[in-house]
């Protein structure tokens, strides 16, 4: 359900996502898990045409039958459509060697405060993010959420809409760089 108020640059309106995906189980096939996900999405316009957004993902994926869900398939977070300031696929547990091994539970919460620079051309954005991905025997907890905060620009040029975005690591671990530089084109922003 889309509600937005423009469909590149929204600054009122709201965005309800729900999704499930079966593999395998009763569909037969080599591989058996279900993925559900809520992607929520709420702008909020505010004094002198800026706008607050507040975005909310929780997923959650799992087997059938007590098969083991590929880890490709498994939630992954870091990067600019989920916890900016991380890399792609950065966050999430790990191994012994530092590997991202996934979760099957994923939180992630973006906030957001929007000031359109040029209507419908260009906006400059902060923001606050934070979240993670767990597995199934962990529980969430504020003290084991990720967290960044940036800055950011959204652009639409002659190729399409354009992101550009820095972020800022609250709480980086050992060998973690401070900062993270995201690009991206084309689609909508969130």
């Amino acid at each position: 359900r889309k509600t937005y108020n423009h469909p590149v640059f929204p600054t009122a309106g709201s965005n309800i996502e729900l999704s499930y995906e079966p593999a395998g189980g009763p569909l037969g096939g080599d591989i058996s898990y279900y993925r559900v996900e809520l992607d929520t999405s709420y702008y909020y316009p505010w004094k002198w045409g800026t706008a607050f957004h507040v975005r909310g993902l929780f997923g959650y994926v799992d087997d059938y039958f007590g098969d083991r869900v590929p880890t490709y398939e498994k939630f992954k977070l870091g990067g600019s459509r989920t916890i900016r300031g991380y890399e792609n696929q950065d966050i999430g547990p790990k191994d012994k060697y530092n590997n991202n091994i996934c979760g099957n539970k994923e939180f992630v919460l973006n906030l957001e405060y929007i000031i359109p620079i040029l209507p419908n051309q260009f906006q400059f954005v902060t923001f606050y993010d934070m979240g993670n991905a767990i597995k199934n025997s962990e529980q969430f907890s504020p003290s084991s959420m990720r967290k960044s905060i940036g800055i950011g620009a959204r652009l639409f040029l002659p190729i399409g809409p354009v992101r550009l975005d820095l972020g800022y690591k609250l709480g980086r671990k050992k060998g973690e760089s401070a900062t993270q530089f995201h690009f991206g084109v084309g689609g909508q922003f969130f």
